[in-house]
């Protein structure tokens, strides 16, 4: 399930009960607990990845999984690609099995991102679920998240694409040489005739 109201993203129904969860990519557990409405929830920093709209620029990124029964990782924990971070589960304000998978973007406040409080909710007269079937705060969600398998997908098909490495080649240099003509004056040079005496005893 998908971007329902302002839910944030996608929810995974495994195929067995307590499947592995992997780590999307590379990066550096921020958060690995039982918070809450979230459950066990391990939270992932990613450094110097592709940002979403911009392949050719970098950005940090942070992964998020909820609702675990299995927790594999410590903070602070630096994880590859593949690794399993966990276990799906129930835990939390969940009615079911399921992986609630979400990336955030760096600007985010905090994450696992949610766009509105308990106090934004009850403010605007609705429950829990009122709130999310109503898109309460949706422009939050769209400022502060990124589809996470759209983003992933593109990232596959980027990384499978043949890179065309550029070398910047200096062109050398030509130097002008200026050959001067200097015109030579010729000078006449008189030598002084010396008379020479001889006398004889």
């Amino acid at each position: 399930r998908i971007w329902v109201g302002s839910h944030p993203w996608v929810d995974i129904v495994p195929p067995t009960t307590n499947a592995e969860t992997y780590a999307c990519l590379d990066g550096e557990v921020i958060m690995s607990e039982n918070k809450w409405s979230y459950g066990n929830i391990v939270v992932i920093k990613h450094e110097w990845v592709y940002e979403p709209t911009d392949f050719s620029k970098k950005t940090t990124l942070f992964s998020c999984y909820l609702h675990l029964s299995q927790l594999n990782v410590t903070k602070w924990d630096q994880v590859a690609e593949w690794t399993v971070i966990g276990k799906t589960g129930n835990t939390g304000n969940s009615t079911g099995e399921h992986l609630h998978f979400q990336i955030d973007k760096a600007e985010a406040p905090y994450h696992a991102y949610w766009p509105f409080t308990w106090t934004e909710q009850k403010a605007a007269g609705l429950d829990f679920m009122w709130a999310v079937n109503a898109c309460l705060w949706m422009e939050n969600l769209k400022k502060y998240t990124i589809d996470p398998l759209v983003y992933l997908d593109k990232v596959s098909e980027y990384r499978k694409t043949p890179k065309v490495e550029t070398k910047v080649v200096e062109t050398p240099k030509v130097v002008e040489t200026k050959t001067e003509v200097v015109k030579a004056t010729e000078v006449k040079v008189e030598t002084p005739k010396v008379e020479l005496k001889t006398e004889v005893a």
